[in-house]
């Protein structure tokens, strides 16, 4: 029969059935990727900041927090 379909995990416990399916022969697994099929989002902005800008991001987002908790 020879179909090829493509699926989605949606949990990781699937995974192990479908290994039961191909250790019995019933299915082949022909690739497992791990990787999402879009990226992520922060990877787009990876490396803009120097690790001193974004303490110095961090340390000014903490001061803004603090007044609004003083309204």
């Amino acid at each position: 029969m020879g179909r090829t379909i493509l699926i989605e995990l949606k949990d990781e416990k699937v995974l192990a059935l479908l290994c039961e399916l191909e250790h019995l022969s019933l299915i082949k697994v022909l690739k497992d990727s791990a990787e999402p099929t879009e990226p992520r989002r922060s990877s787009k902005y990876l490396g803009m900041l120097t690790k001193a800008q974004g303490e110095n991001l961090n340390a000014h987002l903490k001061t803004i927090r603090n007044e609004w908790g003083d309204i």
